[in-house]
């Protein structure tokens, strides 16, 4: 984080990001409606994106990363990511270690990670990025 606390540090993803050219497709919707995680993030091209427009918006069928915009972004909450903060304190009971995480390919630049650790890994899978909102799934 820069000094003046109201950037994301530089090289941090945010593990919901939309469909578009540049950003990283890291998990496809599976069955019972969590995210099934790539091995490794693939860059999303021109191709892709006019492919996924077609049928139901690409964010619920498919999970993005992009570089956080912190201040830019409608979720950032004076010094960090709002968005996990909020779906987290829906959901107390989420285990906080690291052991059975899912795999995935942003964890080492993840905002969420930074922020609340095994607990927003433990939540990620169950987020579906619809339009302008993030929602967990029952």
């Amino acid at each position: 984080m820069s000094t003046d606390g109201r950037r994301a540090e530089v090289g941090t993803t945010c593990p919901s990001g939309r469909c578009r050219e540049g950003t990283l497709l890291i998990g496809v919707m599976g069955q019972g409606g969590q995210v099934r995680y790539l091995g490794e993030p693939l860059k999303v091209d021109a191709d892709f994106v006019a492919a996924a427009a077609v049928g139901r918006t690409a964010e619920t069928r498919f999970r993005f990363a992009e570089p956080c915009a912190a201040n830019d972004c409608g979720h950032w909450a004076g010094r960090e990511c709002g968005l996990v903060n909020s779906l987290l304190d829906v959901d107390q009971d989420l285990p906080e270690s690291d052991r059975g995480l899912p795999h995935c390919g942003v964890r080492r630049s993840c905002v969420w990670f930074k922020q609340r650790k095994a607990a927003a890994c433990r939540l990620c899978p169950l987020v579906v990025h619809t339009q302008s909102t993030v929602i967990p799934l029952d």
